[in-house]
């Protein structure tokens, strides 16, 4: 384990307060979308290609719809390394949904949490052409819900019952559910060490030319 794991890791742990950061760090930081969920996806997967320190995903987001979060669960899910959320100020919706599948979550003091009802998708979107079946949309919903619970260590219809009604949550409160892992109050910045290797190719040019036979054609000729 490298040295900056160690720190990261130490600084991670269940009882600090203090927080490790790195440039390995992607914000999600307005509404959730489609097209925004893919672009963080990406930017996981090149930071999890570049190695396997932590990466941590600053969650700032109110609003978004559910196929967009799931984007982002997949993601962390499928990227090697680890995938910490750090709320700040507020993980609302589907920025809570997303928060509830990373590794670990840390919230700042004043940082909040609202998890409320899950919307498949916008109005407008429902009532294009083809629209979705309400009760294929219902059915997916019903899955995350159960996906979510799970993560939460609580019941669906529970975890259901609660989003409706928007169970919010201070930094705190967050703490003591057992949404978040810790309360942090201090940041550390830590640049890691790129190492640069310098690698070497030899190109091989082939090229198409008549074939001689092994016996020169003018011997005995003279």
């Amino acid at each position: 384990m490298s040295r900056i794991a160690a720190l990261l890791l130490l600084a991670f742990s269940t009882n600090a307060s203090a927080l490790e950061l790195t440039e390995r760090l992607i914000r999600l930081d307005r509404e959730l979308t489609i097209p925004h969920a893919a672009k963080v996806a990406e930017e996981l997967f090149k930071l999890d290609a570049a190695g396997r320190e932590p990466i941590v995903l600053v969650v700032a987001t109110r609003s978004g719809f559910v196929p967009a979060a799931m984007v982002l669960v997949d993601a962390i899910g499928a990227v090697e390394s680890p995938v910490f959320a750090l709320i700040q100020p507020e993980a609302f919706g589907v920025g809570a949904l997303v928060a509830a599948f990373c590794d670990k979550r840390y919230a700042f003091p004043n940082s909040a949490v609202l998890v409320s009802k899950l919307e498949y998708e916008a109005e407008k979107v429902m009532k294009d052409s083809p629209p979705l079946p309400a009760a294929a949309a219902e059915t997916y919903v019903a899955r995350i819900y159960e996906l979510y619970a799970k993560r939460l260590g609580l019941k669906p219809a529970e975890l259901r019952t609660r989003a409706e009604a928007g169970w919010f949550l201070t930094a705190e409160d967050a703490k003591a559910a057992g949404f978040v892992t810790d309360v942090v109050d201090r940041v550390a910045w830590t640049e890691l060490v790129v190492e640069t290797v310098e690698v070497k190719r030899t190109a091989t040019v082939k090229a198409k030319r008549p074939a001689l036979d092994a016996k020169d054609p003018l011997e005995g000729t003279k």
